[in-house]
């Protein structure tokens, strides 16, 4: 009896050097997962850019409020 699980297509023949790979072509799997591989990379780089924006922000925001609490705070210590 064929293992029609991994038999692929009809008329291609079980590959025997891995039995659970699909029967396709290597090129253009290979091709596939390329190309999705670009796209990871490409979406990867966006968003450490925008990560990398909204920390500048953030930084200004802390040094505001860092100044802020450290002025109270001195104002707080001089005491009578």
């Amino acid at each position: 009896m064929e293992d029609q699980a991994h038999a692929g297509r009809a008329g291609d023949k079980p590959r025997t050097d891995n039995p659970t790979a699909f029967a396709t072509p290597p090129g253009s799997l290979r091709e596939e997962v390329r190309r999705e591989a670009e796209k990871v990379h490409e979406a990867a780089t966006y968003s450490s850019e925008t990560q990398f924006e909204y920390a500048k922000r953030w930084r200004s925001v802390d040094r505001w409020l860092g100044s802020a609490s450290t002025a109270l705070a001195g104002v707080g210590m001089k005491g009578p």
